[in-house]
């Protein structure tokens, strides 16, 4: 039962990660390619890679899959006018790290709140699922609120300088 849970909590997870990166390069750049069965499959291959190393339970190869496919896909799957894949790939590099920090605060989160109740006794793959859950909440409460529109206006203004010049 406890491998099942941990597998659902890895699973909502990675669901959870891909879509904001895919929904953030869909809105960001252009598809290279007119296949949308080629995005699924794309966001789909990403997902269940992220899911099997995630439950390896290392966070480093973790967080390195997640550096090597967004690099990747954002690098062979989209594009801009002015064709910049480096500022393509560092964005989204950079989107990964925030989504990294906004977890780690959830977790923090959760054992603040857990100590100011008093509660210590959790079995581990309760607490895991927990951190998951907090960490995910977090992430997408301070991606739709705060990221996302910070990211908006620091594109737009970085657009605006450079066109003046």
């Amino acid at each position: 039962m406890d491998k099942i849970l941990l597998a659902i909590c890895n699973g909502l997870s990675c669901f959870i990660i891909c879509t904001i990166l895919f929904q953030f390069m869909n809105e960001r750049y252009k598809k290279s390619y007119s296949n949308k069965t080629l995005y699924i499959a794309a966001e789909i291959a990403m997902g269940i890679t992220a899911f099997g190393i995630n439950m390896l339970n290392f966070a480093i190869l973790n967080l390195l899959i997640w550096f090597v496919g967004v690099g990747v896909t954002v690098y062979f799957l989209y594009y801009e006018d002015a064709d910049r894949p480096i500022r393509r790939i560092t964005e989204c590099e950079v989107l990964v790290l925030c989504m990294s920090v906004c977890e780690t605060l959830g977790v923090l989160l959760l054992h603040c709140f857990l100590q100011i109740c008093g509660i210590s006794n959790i079995d581990v793959v309760m607490q895991y699922c927990l951190e998951v859950t907090f960490s995910k909440i977090v992430l997408i409460f301070l991606y739709y609120v705060l990221i996302k529109r910070l990211i908006k206006r620091l594109i737009k203004r970085t657009e605006a300088a450079c066109s003046r010049k």
